[in-house]
């Protein structure tokens, strides 16, 4: 701001000339003549017309069927002069032609008398409808010259007539003098005919376009009215100015509340007094001549106080006919700028990471923003009261509290549809409400807080300890701020239920989960107890049956026999299954112990005892050195001796059997065979208990051991998976949970078999 200054007095100063006017021409025929013209055009293109094929038909009557054959040259000299004014009308040479048939007609009179030797001939008729046609079809000028030249021609023949210069020919009326008198009385009556329907239509087109003109004027006048509403009501400053003198014609009141200047010491004046720059103000006015319209250019303004002001000016030049305006609208740049910050501190404001985070800064800038001495924003509770969410007074956080909806003015917001104002005595409407009282609060504005389906949630609102004066900036704000805390409010009780249904799910699962760990325990208690119990009447039928057969011997018959051997094997069968079903058992059972554990040296381990039990077999062997595991050493060796046994099992039928071990992957192991693999539609049933992919006859086995595998496997955190294609081995793929795998662990590259190994 610079040194305040006084504004010079009241006279009006030069201005520089924006716009000048111009007289508009008459708009033209669509045909690109004016209406008027056209009219003429035709009416005289027929005239002439009617003139010549009168004069025609008349000229060869008298020439042809009467005794005196030169009374036809009066009628040749009409249809020559007709013929010749309606070429000069089709040629667009129409100003004279009109004369031109006159001043014919007037000498064919002349010529018709002079050779009857009276103007008692019917010819003198003529001198009649050249008056009549140079009143219809000339100025007045020509018409009172061919009123006088008849009176002049009519005179001089009758004075010849009585001298005895000329001699009529009889005095009785004959059929050519009939003709005549009808021919011209016809295209006198014609032409007036002609002429009344023409100006009759030349009048509605007139009645027309003024019909249009005024409809088009009460338009104008309306759309006036509503332009100077708009510009009364305009929340902006707005100027209206003369585009030639510079003259301020009006302003509205956002004008004079904004710079202080009243509109009686505005209208009247040229802008100068209001530019701190002569020279910035000229410059405006050319570009605005020169661009017609010029947006928020910056300039240095005199307020009514003295002190200058920066204002973002933008001036249109208008196109309507008429006075030409300049409409100016201006925005205080500092006031604007302040808003901008606000908008900014406001959007900052808005991205806090938790809820209780966010309505505190919320209502924070809010109080800044609107400038207010109370801000909150509050929900609406389960009991029907409001609970504070963030409140601010003085600048200082306020801690949340509950107040009831009745008898305040929260509770007034919410029977409103939109904002709700209290401008003025807050204290006085709510007397009963202590602390509005004792605070001193005046001024009052909340905005209800509602869900999609017009739900209340709670309520936002700001107090004044004086009077207040809401702009329109301030609504559009409050409405900002409202909008942001409902989508804020509805996610955190969105989030309240989630957390909510969470916990409870959580709880159910807990519950689940402990029925279904004391079911599993009880079904392994039981499968254990079970499977220990069997054990015994087992054993006592196979040895019975044993030494059933030792003494029958010689006694039995070859199917008797067969029968006892069937019995037997089925009694090992069953013996096999229980003990299988103990194992399984036991896996479920105790507490699982990690430590580290070499699974290389447990693999070749376990493949040097099968070996042993196996002579003969050619195996060999791709075991990965150093993988350590951190597992429970006993069930890792029962999952481990399960899969190889089974690798060696079903590839029996293999002249050399390779069985590869090693990592495939972070915390995973891989387990191959060369054996007759299976078919992937089967895989389902490969980890399930009593589910064999083939028939006992091929491959002994009980359906319990790939069972056993998983169950160790899942209580380690880990899973396990198979595959394999008919004819082309097997692959088991498994793990003892994230982050217990030490050693290699890249999937290894089996390289080409280099030696076999063959039992001793």
């Amino acid at each position: 701001m610079s040194t305040p200054r006084k504004p010079p007095p009241t006279r009006p100063g030069p201005s520089i000339p924006m716009y000048l006017d111009r007289p508009s021409p008459p708009p033209p025929d669509p045909r690109g003549q004016p209406a008027g013209d056209v009219l003429r055009r035709q009416t005289q293109l027929v005239v002439s017309f009617i003139v010549l094929v009168a004069a025609l038909a008349v000229g060869v009557y008298l020439y042809g069927f009467t005794a005196h054959p030169s009374d036809a040259l009066a009628p040749a000299v009409i249809a020559m002069a007709a013929a010749v004014a309606h070429g000069m009308v089709r040629a667009g040479r129409d100003r004279y032609a009109p004369h031109l048939l006159i001043v014919a007609v007037l000498i064919a009179a002349c010529l018709a008398a002079a050779n009857y030797g009276s103007v008692r001939w019917a010819g003198s008729m003529l001198f009649l409808a050249a008056v009549t046609g140079a009143g219809i079809f000339t100025g007045r000028v020509m018409a009172a010259m061919t009123a006088v030249s008849s009176l002049v021609m009519i005179g001089v023949l009758t004075l010849a007539e009585r001298l005895g210069w000329m001699a009529p020919r009889s005095a009785s009326v004959g059929l050519a003098a009939l003709v005549t008198y009808m021919v011209c009385i016809l295209v006198v009556a014609l032409m007036i005919q002609y002429s009344q329907q023409r100006h009759a239509q030349a009048m509605q087109r007139l009645e027309a376009e003024l019909e249009a003109r005024q409809r088009t004027e009460e338009e104008r006048d309306r759309l006036m009215r509503r332009f100077s509403r708009m510009f009364h009501a305009s929340p902006s400053p707005m100027v209206a100015q003369s585009a030639i003198s510079g003259v301020i014609l009006d302003v509205n009141p956002a004008f004079e509340r904004t710079y202080g200047y009243t509109r009686d010491q505005m209208l009247g004046r040229t802008d100068h007094f209001f530019w701190v720059s002569r020279l910035r103000r000229n410059e405006h006015a050319r570009r605005l001549l020169s661009e017609r319209r010029l947006q928020e250019q910056e300039i240095e303004a005199l307020h009514a106080s003295g002190h200058t002001c920066r204002v973002a000016l933008s001036s249109e030049l208008s196109e309507d006919e008429g006075e030409r305006l300049v409409i100016s609208t201006l925005a205080d740049v500092t006031d604007k700028r302040r808003r901008e910050h606000q908008l900014l501190e406001m959007a900052r404001g808005m991205t806090a990471t938790s809820a209780q985070d966010f309505f505190v800064l919320l209502t924070d800038h809010m109080a800044k923003a609107l400038e207010a001495d109370a801000t909150c924003v509050s929900e609406l509770l389960t009991n029907g009261k409001l609970g504070s969410l963030a409140a601010w007074r003085d600048g200082k956080l306020m801690e949340n509290y509950v107040y009831p909806v009745q008898g305040t003015p929260c509770g007034d917001a919410f029977s409103q549809t939109g904002l709700c104002v209290v401008k003025d005595g807050l204290d006085r409407l709510y007397a009963h409400r202590e602390l509005l009282v004792r605070e001193g609060f005046k001024a009052y504005v909340g905005q209800p807080l509602l869900d999609e389906i017009g739900r209340p949630l709670g309520m936002i609102y700001a107090m004044w300890r004086q009077p207040l004066n809401l702009q329109p900036d301030a609504r559009a704000m409050m409405a900002i701020f409202a909008s942001r805390a409902t989508s804020e409010l509805l996610r955190l009780q969105r989030e309240r239920e989630i957390q909510a249904l969470n916990a409870s799910l959580e709880q159910r699962v807990q519950e689940r989960t402990a029925d279904l760990i004391q079911l599993n325990a009880e079904l392994d208690s039981f499968a254990y107890s079970v499977s220990h119990d069997l054990k015994s009447p087992l054993r006592s039928i196979d040895g019975f049956t044993r030494l059933l057969s030792e003494q029958l011997q010689d006694r039995l018959r070859p199917d008797e026999a067969a029968m006892m051997t069937r019995v037997q094997a089925a009694t090992s069968r069953m013996s096999s299954l229980i003990s299988d079903l103990l194992a399984l058992a036991r896996v479920s059972q105790g507490p699982l112990e990690r430590e580290p554990v070499d699974l290389s040296d447990l693999v070749n381990g376990i493949l040097d005892a099968e070996m042993q039990r196996q002579p003969g077999r050619r195996l060999e062997r791709r075991v990965v050195s150093g993988l350590v595991a951190s597992c429970d050493p006993r069930l890792t060796r029962i999952a481990l001796e399960n899969l190889l046994v089974n690798a060696l099992k079903y590839s029996r039928d293999r002249e050399l059997t390779v069985i590869e071990f090693g990592p495939c992957g972070p915390d995973e192991l891989c387990l191959k065979d060369n054996g007759v693999g299976f078919d992937m539609a089967y895989a389902d049933k490969l980890f399930k208990p009593f589910q064999r992919l083939h028939m006992p006859s091929q491959f002994e086995g009980t359906g319990i051991g790939l069972a056993t595998v998983r169950r160790i496997v899942e209580r380690h955190g880990g899973s396990i998976s198979g595959r394999g294609r008919p004819g082309e081995g097997a692959e088991f793929r498994f793990g003892f949970g994230p982050a217990t795998l030490n050693g290699p662990q890249e999937p290894h590259r089996w390289a080409a078999p280099t030696s076999a190994e063959r039992a001793p």
